[in-house]
């Protein structure tokens, strides 16, 4: 059902030759017939909560619906009709009744209130017919049989359970931090509060799985991954300090610290990698102990493992560097003149980045909508105005620019006038006054008579 043909500007609705026909809008309000084992009740759901539809068959009535918190239900509707309106650009369209074993799927077109996919935010269970239910996981007796013992699992540590899958008969539980264990959920029949107020009483075998929390996440760097010959994955520690093996010259017994690696290789043998070397030999501990983070312990067999990662140790931190001070900033400040201009600048450059941004758009829009011609002419219109009104920004950026060097340059043609030697005063040579006729005597200007 999350498959189903959405688009962003209109509802849709698709025949059963699977030819889509856009440009419609479905009725705001759903009456859904819910099939529960064991009841069937009447259940209205308002249109504002569906995002989708699907008819598996045409000789089944029932239909698939996905919700906005990533529930998805299935049952009959109650009307044999899906009422539309088609869009029409000249004059008001009439309602159309469609039967409803004509119809293929139909969905309501994206928006902030339905978005195109959604993760449920709550527990769900998922059944085999299709559905998948939020449910309430308080008092679940989630009693699990492994290999190593019965392990009492708390819907808190999980991520999810898988009790169907292709090539598998056991179950498998997902931990949140992405360990994998094989086993069997020995309860049979569950009962599960739904999020909607009624009880579901369902059995295991018509059970897919349970979700009780988004994709698992590594929670720590430095755990231990255990690999097991089932192909179980488990992420955690050790509980044992060290590990010894059995080796021709004699026991050697490392510390966990001091491990890179084990692998177990065929008639029992093991080669054991630290990290300034390597040895084979024979594991001399029976089991493992090995606690899963935030998950249970678990005695593992020895003749069980795989691989054994362990992870490296973390380096020494290194002194942070001081902080050099800050140059102080040589240039002379600029003039009212230039900083006008640098803002001006500032503010073209803003408006081309936005009008870039609404082309960008405008362009994945026009991608994304090739079917309506009428839609694409309007967005080539807005196209062609917006591109001139960028090349009309981008040419008074130019000029602006411009005009900026020429200010610059004047700044400095300013500067060097200012910063010219000035010419020392002239000297005027002293006059006998009282001999008239006669020449005084030659004294150099810069050396006082005697």
């Amino acid at each position: 059902v999350w498959s189903c043909h959405r688009e962003i500007v209109h509802d849709t609705i698709i025949p059963d030759n699977f030819q889509p026909k856009p440009r419609s809008e479905k009725r705001q309000n759903e009456r859904h017939n819910t099939r529960i084992p064991g009841k069937k009740p009447k259940q209205a759901t308002p249109a504002k909560n569906v995002l989708a539809a699907l008819l598996p068959t045409r000789n089944d009535p029932r239909i698939i619906l996905a919700l906005k918190d990533g529930q998805v239900v299935k049952g009959a509707l109650m009307e044999k009709t899906v009422t539309i309106i088609p869009k029409s650009d000249k004059t008001p369209a009439s309602p159309i009744a469609v039967p409803l074993w004509k119809v293929q799927s139909f969905a309501y077109r994206i928006s902030p209130e339905k978005p195109e996919a959604t993760t449920p935010d709550k527990p769900t269970v998922t059944l085999q017919k299709g559905g998948q239910l939020a449910f309430e996981p308080k008092g679940l007796d989630l009693t699990f049989l492994t290999e190593y013992g019965r392990l009492k699992l708390q819907p808190e540590q999980l991520a999810a359970i898988t009790l169907s899958a292709p090539g598998r008969v056991s179950h498998r539980v997902t931990f949140r931090n992405g360990s994998k264990l094989s086993g069997l959920l020995l309860a049979t029949k569950f009962t599960l509060p739904l999020a909607s107020g009624k009880m579901l009483k369902v059995s295991r075998r018509k059970i897919n799985g349970f979700r009780f929390s988004p994709d698992p996440k590594i929670m720590d760097d430095q755990e231990q991954i255990v690999t097991l010959r089932n192909g179980d994955v488990l992420r955690g520690k050790l509980r044992g300090k060290s590990l010894t093996i059995q080796t021709p010259n004699g026991p050697i017994t490392l510390a966990g610290k001091d491990l890179a690696s084990l692998v177990r290789k065929a008639f029992g043998t093991s080669t054991l990698r630290f990290h300034k070397g390597s040895t084979t030999g024979s594991l001399v501990e029976k089991t493992l102990p090995f606690q899963i983070t935030t998950g249970p312990t678990i005695n593992l067999y020895g003749g069980h493992v795989k691989t054994i990662a362990f992870p490296k140790p973390k380096a020494k931190p290194q002194p942070k560097p001081k902080p050099q001070p800050k140059a102080k900033p040589t240039t002379p400040p600029a003039s009212a003149k230039v900083k006008a201009l640098k803002a001006q600048i500032q503010a073209r450059k803003t408006a081309i980045d936005a009008l870039t941004g609404n082309i960008a758009d405008l362009t994945r829009k026009m991608a994304e909508l090739p079917a309506r011609a009428v839609a694409r002419r309007r967005l080539e219109v807005d196209l062609k105005k917006m591109s001139a009104q960028l090349a009309d920004q981008q040419a008074q950026l130019n000029k602006l620019q411009a005009q900026l060097a020429q200010a610059h340059a004047a700044e400095a043609q300013k500067k060097a006038r200012n910063e010219r030697i000035p010419t020392p005063p002239p000297t005027h040579n002293r006059i006998n006054r009282t001999h008239p006729g006669i020449a005084p005597p030659c004294i150099p200007v810069d050396t006082p008579p005697e």
